[in-house]
């Protein structure tokens, strides 16, 4: 069972979500697609208390996930530490714009 379902957010937030496949030298690469122009999401990665997470993503203030995790202060060495194993929890954001 996914980490989304076991969090009862919609099975769509829990299908757009997807990993990238990567080579072990780059970051991996999180794309969000959808139909809703106006997704925002909390996102929570490993260890993400000690920087400030879960904060609100939107993908189309913030761009690209990955960097934006970084520019809100998370360490790209540990994402790349964490290699395949890194994965990002996230759940919709139903609060007003």
């Amino acid at each position: 069972m996914s980490l989304w379902r076991k969090r009862k957010t919609s099975d769509k937030v829990a299908t757009d979500v997807h990993h990238n496949e990567q080579k072990q030298d780059t970051l991996p690469v999180i794309s969000i697609k959808s139909n809703d122009l106006s997704i925002r999401l909390w996102v929570d990665p490993p260890e993400g208390w000690r920087y400030g997470f879960p904060a609100i993503y939107d993908q189309n203030i913030d761009g690209v996930m990955r960097d934006w995790i970084i520019s809100k202060g998370y360490p790209a060495k540990l994402i790349q530490e964490y290699g395949d194993s890194w994965a990002v929890r996230c759940w919709s954001a139903k609060e007003p714009h």
